[in-house]
């Protein structure tokens, strides 16, 4: 995630969710950000493949809607 942030320094704190719905896996970005420039998204989405070599989601979202609790990647899928 650090990465991410180094290129995009317009970011705040970020938060990578990895779900599943069905027998797929998904994973989502959600980055708090003050003024999201036109493109910024898309930006961010292709910064993330990059990354990770994985296709997800990007969400901007307002800064100090992510708690705070120092995770920064989050598997929600369920077990077992």
């Amino acid at each position: 995630m650090a990465q991410i942030g180094k290129r995009h320094p317009e970011l705040g704190r970020l938060r990578l969710t990895v779900t599943r719905a069905g027998e797929q896996d998904a994973m989502t970005l959600f980055a708090e950000c003050r003024q999201p420039a036109a493109g910024l998204q898309d930006a961010v989405a292709a910064t993330l493949q990059s990354v990770t070599k994985l296709r997800g989601a990007v969400h901007l979202v307002t800064p100090g809607s992510l708690p705070n609790d120092g995770k920064v990647i989050v598997d929600e899928r369920p077990i077992g």
